[in-house]
């Protein structure tokens, strides 16, 4: 039967001399470290050899480990180059861990309970966090966390201002904007326009199409890096860049002979 507590007694009935029984106790260790078993035998009959009635044992209890899986997911399918190893994370607030190359930490730990956090997040990416906070690794299995961070898109707004102060009739629906990046991570029509979530981080060429009678203010642009018609934007970054077209007078000229 499950018995508990220091001591634990059982009684026989006679043995005869050269005879011997077997003793069995079955229990659940709850801790671990060193532990020390002491077992001795008495008889109400006289004993000759009092030196063989005791023995003593001692037992080293390992804990039981199982598996923590930390798993990195970085997308970079908006214009992000970090990589995995640029990434740390630490387990119940211990010392931070680097990511490996593969995105992936197999670590042997005890049996219990685990929070994970990151401790590096980068800016322009954005966190979050799948089975990481107080899981459980049990003994000979396996818990993954999975910590995520993706890079977040750039937000590009065109904007066209049309000044008809000489008799010009053209709206805004006349002239065509466009932000020219690598390859198709473009965005163009007519005012306004403005980016989708799959924009990426960039260095954008601005233009503009139109029939002409109208002078051009140049490119202004609030947010990012600008210079001249180019402008970069990182992760994250949102600008709205504006152009202004003055429809130009005419000129009439008099002469008399």
């Amino acid at each position: 039967s499950d018995v508990t507590g220091p001591d634990i007694s059982c009684s026989f009935a006679t043995l005869n001399n050269g005879a011997n029984a077997t003793v069995t106790i079955i229990g659940t260790i709850t801790g671990t470290g060193t532990i020390t078993n002491n077992a001795s035998v008495s008889s109400t009959t006289m004993d000759n050899n009092l030196s063989n009635n005791s023995a003593s044992a001692d037992t080293t209890i390992n804990p039981s480990t199982g598996t923590l899986i930390v798993k990195k997911v970085l997308p970079n399918d908006n214009g992000g180059t970090a990589a995995t190893s640029q990434f740390s994370f630490s387990v119940n607030g211990g010392t931070a861990i680097p990511f490996e190359a593969d995105g992936q930490n197999d670590l042997t730990v005890a049996s219990g309970t685990y929070s994970i956090v990151e401790t590096n997040p980068l800016s322009g990416y954005d966190l979050s966090y799948s089975n990481c906070s107080n899981v459980f690794v049990p003994a000979s299995g396996s818990t993954t966390c999975t910590i995520t961070n993706d890079d977040i898109p750039s937000k590009l707004h065109l904007r066209k201002i049309v000044v008809n102060d000489n008799g010009g009739a053209a709206t805004t629906s006349n002239f065509t904007l466009s932000a020219d990046g690598t390859g198709s991570n473009d965005i163009s029509g007519t005012s306004p326009v403005d980016s989708n979530a799959s924009l990426k981080a960039d260095t954008f060429l601005l233009n503009e199409s139109y029939g002409g009678g109208y002078s051009s203010s140049g490119w202004g642009c609030i947010g990012g890096i600008q210079n001249g018609s180019s402008l970069t934007l990182g992760l994250g970054e949102e600008a709205t860049c504006t152009i202004t077209n003055d429809d130009i007078p005419s000129k009439l000229h008099l002469r008399k002979i």
